[in-house]
């Protein structure tokens, strides 16, 4: 017996379509609650890995479908190497939630979709290449097909998808880069996505907030991103902000590439942005905001900071991608400190910060090859620095140079690159540790025009220490700069690639020493410039004022050799060793000439004032030191200028060892190419005591006492120069003599007798010419000769001198006499009275009488005796009377004259036979000094100058009857 159907089979069967549904309905959730997950959980894998190096798995795959729930967990995408597999992407579950409403909006739309715990790896290999980048190739390769033209000129439609929440929970992504030197791997998560109405249907979007942690040690940088996103087309805009970023984070990606590390520091950024692509590619960042904090970088392998940065802000950051555009409100940066060295080859360890990398070809060849575009806008409205320092230490040098600079501030406003100038502002403190007590302030200020490369600026700098480049000079000069402050003050401006100044400049303090003498060179309170004004396009350089203010200039001789003399300026430049280069002399020499057209410089200098300046001069190359002083020297040199035609006036005063008055006056042009000088120097009253030992040196003879006064006249023109010297030397007195090896052994006591007149004075004068360009031509050593000159003329030609002082230029070293007699000619009386009058103006002079007899006194009494002894024998001369002939036969033994003539000549023979015996010509010689003397004395010469010495013969003598060479005279 049949059963009878149940009451919901027989209510089905009367309603088939009902009873349809249902049957589709137990259809569809056995397919989509059954089927479709192990559809899905089969397929997924195979689908996810198209790649024999891939694998792929699934845990579970379940559907709802009453929810339309979609839930696929322990996904996990694996890569296969050499057997093994490495996880390389995944998830832990992902759901969706489908909405009937698909239907009407003719799109997928998710009412929700998570994501949890998703992961990925990406890894860059050893050649560079990613890692998905083979096989993504591998799938264009076989899949893409020619495109048909119009596919070409159509972009497709993304496809219709709407979610109305989107989220994604602790995502992490490992990152892998072994095409560094030094292998990069970084974990970065979880990252937290959250994101509302994400659509792909035309003109619509969403909301979305992205959450980031980036673990660095015990620090956890946070990443956030938020906004508004569309996809067709794509638009988004929002606020990105990222913080406290460890700057080692992004220095272990980049650390094969630069040479410091950082031993801390935070970096934070933040900004709102646009960025659109319907027509073009548009990219907007505004309210932009960088800070990098705490900052200190290292050397590798070294802990100790060499920069510290304590902050560093960019506000206010605004571009755009598409207009050009860059402006920044403020970039500030306080408290930089930089501990910057340079190596012993001269290399500055911090300008290496980055190393160098190779730049591949094609990259070089497209920057070539790019074409002109439109030049970004670049605007920063201002840059603070506050409080920056840096230390430079230079191995340069031996030692190593030192040089502090602290209390760096500076400001810019306006900085662009278009023609508007930016106003800057700088001051710094500049101090050097070996001087830690001098401190020097530099300020600056002004304008600059970055596109035309032009600047106007105020420069003060004040109490530089000159000092502190002293190992920079070392080792080329034995210069050693003991003290020296620098002032300068002034606009300078650079325009045009061309340098104008427009100030003043001040050296102060001023001590300078040469090292290889340990010798003072210079010192004084300050050589101050003021009126300066430089022009570089118009070459003029002009000064109004040159003050030489309480200026010291030490000039010491130290030691006299063969090939000179060795002073305090000798040596100042070190020898380097280096043979000149025989082959860059003959390039030279073969070099065309350059051109003479060029236009000369103009300087002019309005004034150089001279204010209690002090010349010290010290002699130490002989035995004794000799020390004078010209002080007290004031005085303007005025209106110089490099003009030829120009003249400049000098008038100088001072004294000389603080008593003498010394004095220059009169033109100069020491600027111009045709040098000009006339002056007159004076000095008056200077103790010779201060040069005695010159004196005892080089003459044998000190200078006990006396005073010297000079009046010296110098014109040079065109290199030749005329000098006139004259020197009044007042009572000098000489010491004794002292033996020297260096002493020329003149008669320096006699020539003073000569040169020194009855008052005690002596007057010079030394008129000297010659070429400043002669070689052969040394000024001081012809002083010195003339001097020398003048002194042994005077010991060897003395009666020269005397008869100058008489007015006479006769000879008056000797008197005449009568031939045979001791009666003086008439010529001596004129000589006598000469010779006394020359005598009354230099009392010093002691007269030495010599009587003299020569050949003409000897034939005189030869001849006086013949005829006495004919006129004893009663017969008159007459060379006609046969009796006188017969008596010459007679005494000569020779034969009779025949007539008159021959009777003279042999007269003659007679005559010399005659005898004279020596005591007649010895008496008549001092008789004849006796006469003189007497002449000098009745003359007004005093008995006690005169001395008369034994008498002499000259056998030959130029004087001629009836007058002999009576008496010579010589000077004592």
């Amino acid at each position: 017996m049949k059963q009878a159907p149940s009451p919901m089979i027989l209510f089905l069967r009367r309603r088939p379509v009902l009873s349809f549904l249902i049957s589709l309905f137990g259809l569809y959730i056995m397919l989509a609650g059954v089927f479709l997950p192990y559809f899905l959980k089969k397929n997924l894998p195979e689908w996810l890995s198209p790649f024999p190096e891939l694998s792929a798995s699934v845990e579970h795959v379940s559907f709802n479908p009453f929810l339309l729930e979609l839930t696929i967990e322990g996904l996990q995408l694996n890569e296969i190497q050499e057997d093994q597999t490495s996880k390389l992407a995944g998830l832990k579950q992902v759901t969706a939630n489908l909405e009937l409403s698909s239907v009407f909006h003719q799109a997928l739309v998710l009412s929700e979709l998570t994501i949890e715990q998703p992961y990925s790896r990406i890894t860059k290999s050893a050649d560079g290449a990613f890692l998905w980048d083979a096989w993504l190739q591998k799938n264009d390769s076989t899949n893409q097909a020619e495109p048909t033209e119009t596919a070409k000129s159509e972009t497709p439609s993304p496809f219709p998808l709407l979610i109305h929440a989107l989220q994604v929970n602790n995502a992490v992504v490992d990152f892998q880069d072994w095409s560094r030197k030094t292998a990069f791997q970084k974990t970065i998560g979880p990252m937290d996505l959250t994101l509302d109405h994400l659509s792909t249907l035309p003109n619509d979007e969403g909301n979305y907030q992205l959450n980031i942690a980036l673990p660095q040690g015990e620090q956890t940088a946070q990443f956030s991103w938020q906004g508004n996103i569309g996809l067709h087309p794509f638009y988004s805009e929002g606020r990105l902000e990222l913080n406290q970023l460890a700057v080692k984070t992004l220095w272990e990606y980049i650390q094969d590439d630069v040479f410091y590390k950082p031993l801390s520091g935070a970096l934070a950024v933040s900004f709102d942005y646009q960025l659109l692509t319907k027509d073009r590619f548009e990219l907007v960042l505004n309210r932009g905001k960088a800070t990098l904090s705490d900052v200190r970088l290292a050397a590798k392998g070294e802990e100790e900071a060499v920069v510290t940065l304590p902050s560093q802000e960019i506000s206010g950051l605004f571009f755009d991608l598409q207009q050009k555009q860059i402006q920044i409100a403020l970039s500030k940066t306080s408290g930089l400190t930089v501990q910057a060295e340079r190596d012993t080859e001269g290399a500055l360890k911090l300008a290496r910060m980055f190393a160098e990398r190779p730049v591949q070809q094609n990259i070089k060849t497209a920057v070539k090859k790019a074409a002109p575009e439109q030049e970004w806008a670049v605007t920063v409205d201002e840059i603070q620095l506050e409080e920056a320092s840096i230390a430079l230490k230079d191995h340069t040098t031996t030692p190593a140079a030192e040089l502090a600079v602290n209390n760096i501030n500076g400001q810019i406003k306006h900085l662009t690159l278009t023609e508007t100038p930016a106003e800057f502002s700088l001051s710094l403190i500049t101090q050097s540790p070996s001087q830690p007590g001098q401190q020097s302030h530099l300020k600056l200020s002004g304008d600059f025009n970055v596109k035309q490369q032009d600047a106007n600026v105020q420069l003060d700098l004040k109490d530089f220490p000159v000092a502190m480049i002293q190992p920079y000079l070392t080792p080329v000069t034995e210069l050693s700069i003991d003290k020296l402050l620098f002032d300068i003050n002034g606009q300078v401006q650079y325009k045009r690639q061309q340098l104008s100044f427009d100030g003043s400049t001040q050296l102060r303090d001023v001590q300078l020493t040469n090292q290889a003498q340990s010798q003072a060179i210079l010192a004084g309170q300050g050589i101050y410039l003021e009126g300066i004004s430089f022009s570089q396009s118009q070459k003029t350089l002009t000064i109004e004022e040159i003050l030489l203010d309480s200026i010291l200039y030490p000039l010491t001789v130290l030691k006299r050799a063969e090939d000179g003399t060795v002073t305090n300026f000798s040596d100042l430049v070190k020898s380097t060793g280096a043979e000149p280069d025989s082959g860059a002399a003959n390039s030279d020499s073969e070099a065309p000439e350059a051109s003479t057209e060029q236009e000369d410089w103009l300087v002019n200098i309005g004034k150089i004032t001279i204010r209690d300046n002090k010349l010290q001069f010290s002699d130490r190359g002989i035995d004794e030191p000799v020390y004078f002083n010209i002080e007290q020297l004031n005085g303007v040199v005025d209106q110089l200028s490099s003009k030829n035609l120009s003249r400049g006036n000098i008038n100088l005063a001072g004294q000389v060892n603080g008593y003498a008055p010394f004095s220059v006056q009169g033109q100069i042009n020491p600027l111009s190419e045709q040098a000009y000088t006339n002056i007159a120097i004076k000095m008056a009253g200077i103790a010779l005591s201060t040069f005695s030992p010159y004196s005892q040196h080089f003459l044998n003879y000190p200078l006990v006492q006396g005073k010297l006064s000079t009046d010296l006249n110098y014109k040079l023109n065109n290199s030749e120069l005329k000098a006139d010297n004259e020197l009044f030397i007042d009572q000098l007195e000489l010491g004794n003599y002292e033996a020297s090896d260096a002493g020329l052994g003149l008669p320096l006591p006699l020539a003073v007798s000569l040169l020194q007149n009855n008052r005690g004075e002596i007057t010079i004068d030394l008129p000297i010419e010659g070429n400043l360009n002669d070689p052969d031509f040394q000024y001081g050593d012809v002083v010195i000769g003339a001097l020398i000159n003048l002194i042994t003329k005077a010991v060897t030609s003395p009666f020269t001198l005397i008869a100058n002082l008489a007015g006479s230029d006769a000879d008056l070293s000797h008197l005449e006499f009568n031939a045979g007699t001791p009666e003086a000619a008439d010529t001596s009386n004129d000589k006598v009275a000469q010779l006394a009058t020359a005598l009354k103006k230099r009392q010093a002079l002691k007269l030495s009488i010599t009587g003299q007899t020569d050949q003409s006194d000897r034939q005189t009494l030869q001849s006086r005796s013949w005829r006495s002894f004919v006129d004893q024998q009663g017969i008159t001369v007459d060379y006609d009377n046969p009796k006188y002939q017969a008596l010459l036969a007679q005494r000569s033994g020779e034969p009779q004259p025949t007539d008159a003539k021959q009777a003279q000549a042999l007269e003659s023979r007679v005559i010399a036979q005659q005898p004279v015996a020596k005591n007649q010509l010895t008496e008549l010689a001092q008789h004849r000094a006796i006469t003189a003397r007497r002449l000098l004395i009745d003359a007004g010469l005093e008995e006690q100058r005169i001395f008369i010495k034994a008498s002499a013969f000259d056998q030959v003598s130029d004087s001629t009857p009836p007058y002999a060479v009576g008496v010579t005279l010589e000077i004592k």
